[in-house]
């Protein structure tokens, strides 16, 4: 079964791949993009030649934990999703915490024009909190955009794949044959797009899936919401897989040779 698509893949050509995981937690997905890319690296698919670039990784923190400054860390990257006339900030604006003091219940953080702005959270809950993380991307990469970009007419949850990277600037395809070119600035919410969480995998669909569900997880993360996030992105035919990473790995290759999403759970 999973030597089948193996046979359509063109020779000498890059496959158009729609290839992911779902993944019941982040730390799945994450795992496992890093095991799928690697595979994908060794058979050529994905240049060698890489680039280090920063991405925000949604903390997903409740509107309750964000109204405490215990729940933030230096470092952590603020976006105002309101923004206050009073104190001056603009719907969309970033700033990083510098300093979070439990006791007074404050927070004091940098925004983008170099202003520091200190204030209680409580009062400015309307806010999503990353933290910063680094990606080596190169071409032939598969990435999701995990925030709807305007500015690049794309929505959240749109899987491209990168066709040139450098420092500064990106050429990307997107899955309707687009070539956009994108400011470095404008790929912060993004990540890798070969596994993602059921939650942001909703919407996407391929004509074929091909699911784990990991049984050693409790009843929260796998149960019949979750399988049915998952097996309905199929359009066609659904097939399931061992659970085991080096699975994964193998199955990316071929996956990479043909209009495959594939999901699991672990």
């Amino acid at each position: 079964m999973a030597r089948a698509p193996l046979a359509t893949a063109p020779a000498g050509r890059r496959p158009d791949a729609s290839l992911g995981t779902v993944a019941a937690l982040r730390r799945a997905s994450q795992n496992l993009n890093a095991v799928i890319r690697q595979a994908l690296k060794e058979h050529g698919l994905v240049d060698s030649l890489e680039v280090t670039h920063p991405i925000l990784v949604n903390r997903d923190l409740t509107r309750s934990q964000r109204g405490h400054a215990r729940n933030y860390e230096v470092g952590n990257v603020v976006r105002f999703t309101r923004g206050s006339g009073r104190m001056e900030v603009e719907k969309g604006a970033y700033a990083v915490v510098e300093r979070a003091d439990s006791d007074a219940g404050r927070l004091s953080v940098v925004l983008n024009d170099g202003r520091r702005l200190d204030y209680s959270p409580k009062r400015l809950s309307g806010v999503e909190v990353f933290r910063s993380e680094q990606r080596k991307f190169a071409a032939g990469d598969r990435i999701q955009f995990r925030a709807p970009e305007q500015a690049l007419g794309l929505a959240n949850g749109e899987f491209a794949t990168i066709v040139t990277i450098d420092e500064r600037t990106a050429r990307i395809c997107t899955e309707d044959g687009r070539i956009v070119e994108a400011h470095a600035n404008r790929l912060r919410h993004i990540d890798y797009g070969y596994a993602s969480t059921s939650h942001s995998s909703q919407g996407a669909t391929a004509d074929r899936v091909i699911v784990n569900i990991d049984t050693m997880r409790s009843a929260e993360l796998v149960n019949r919401k979750q399988f049915y996030v998952s097996i309905s992105r199929a359009r066609h035919g659904i097939a399931s897989i061992p659970r085991t990473e080096s699975d994964y790995a193998k199955l990316s290759i071929e996956a990479a040779r043909s209009r495959w999403l594939w999901s699991g759970f672990g």
